[in-house]
């Protein structure tokens, strides 16, 4: 809801990423996902402008579970990158919740991070950990 797709420039490839992140903005992953095992996540990212420096936190990504308004998973805080071509892999812990869920990720302003109508660009997601094994 309230996003749009670019192509990327992202060097490690994806062809599109999300932009025109907006707080309260919200995407739902394909899924849904069997979680078990899984304790991270990874973003990877860009700023949507110059105005918040590298390194800076930048927007939050609150991850929910099975509803845009489901349980939260863990709200994530993103670093700014300093520009809209360079890209970066964050990474966050979560704690497994085990089962499967639909995935939503809702946008976030925060204080002294990116304003406006583009909090950041998002080119993909990852489920981090050892995942679902077979015996």
């Amino acid at each position: 809801s309230g996003t749009n797709v670019q192509t990327t420039n992202d060097p490690d490839g994806g062809g599109q990423h999300r932009g025109s992140l907006s707080n309260g903005d919200w995407i739902a992953l394909n899924g849904p996902f069997n979680l078990q095992d899984i304790d991270g996540l990874t973003f990877r990212v860009s700023s949507s402008s110059t105005q918040i420096p590298a390194g800076n936190p930048m927007a939050g990504v609150e991850v929910r579970l099975d509803a845009v308004d489901g349980p939260l998973l863990t709200t994530a805080t993103l670093m700014s990158t300093g520009n809209n071509t360079t890209w970066q892999s964050q990474s966050g812990p979560i704690t497994d919740p085990g089962g499967s869920h639909k995935v939503y990720l809702v946008f976030r302003s925060i204080p002294g991070g990116q304003g406006g109508g583009n909090l950041f660009n998002l080119n993909w997601v990852q489920f981090d950990g050892e995942g679902v094994g077979t015996l």
